[in-house]
């Protein structure tokens, strides 16, 4: 599994639809399965935080499903905090986990991105929320992935979508050069 992260208008869910696609794999996105749950529409449509163990059950069984199918996954989104790493470890979600993909975009282009987007829950007090999080909870969310052991690679999010696209592409190749597909076009 490939996990592709970024705040809120980074372009998560545009570029793992992409990489999927890409790759052939299967696509699951936190956002969207939040937005498809009736579970928890009372939090999208305030743009509330939905609470944590609520949302790693959502993820870990959406997650499971498609791994014992023997699918390879591409998952953009959530978890975002260390509290749910602590929780979704103990699931031994993290053992499929190939490497993660952090979409790095700057604050101003965050928002010129997010006013473009035309969903219930967005407004400016969502997003400066949803902003504050990623910076308060998933940056050390991210620091935990590291810490466990997870390859966390930055990649620049500045840019039109098949430019960052590209350059998530190149990170996919030189990953499959670090492990066994490179190795093995050079024997």
């Amino acid at each position: 599994m490939i996990m592709v992260y970024g705040p809120a208008g980074a372009g998560k869910s545009t570029q793992g639809r992409m990489l999927a696609a890409e790759l052939g794999r299967t696509w699951l996105s936190a956002g969207q399965l939040i937005r498809d749950s009736k579970r928890f529409e009372e939090y999208t449509q305030t743009g509330a935080m939905i609470p944590e163990e609520l949302l790693v059950a959502l993820l870990t069984e959406n997650m499971y499903r498609e791994i014992r199918s023997g699918k390879d996954v591409v998952f953009d989104g959530q978890p975002g905090s260390v509290e749910q790493v602590e929780m979704l470890e103990k699931t031994g979600i993290f053992q499929e986990v190939e490497f993660v993909v952090d979409i790095r975009v700057d604050e101003a282009e965050l928002y010129r991105r997010l006013s473009l987007r035309s969903r219930e829950d967005d407004n400016l007090a969502v997003w400066q929320r949803k902003i504050n999080y990623y910076r308060e909870k998933s940056v050390p969310f991210l620091a935990k992935m590291k810490e466990k052991g997870l390859k966390v690679y930055e990649v620049d999010g500045n840019g039109d979508e098949k430019t960052v696209n590209q350059r998530i592409l190149a990170l996919v190749e030189a990953e499959k050069c670090q492990n066994y597909w490179c190795r093995l076009k050079v024997n």
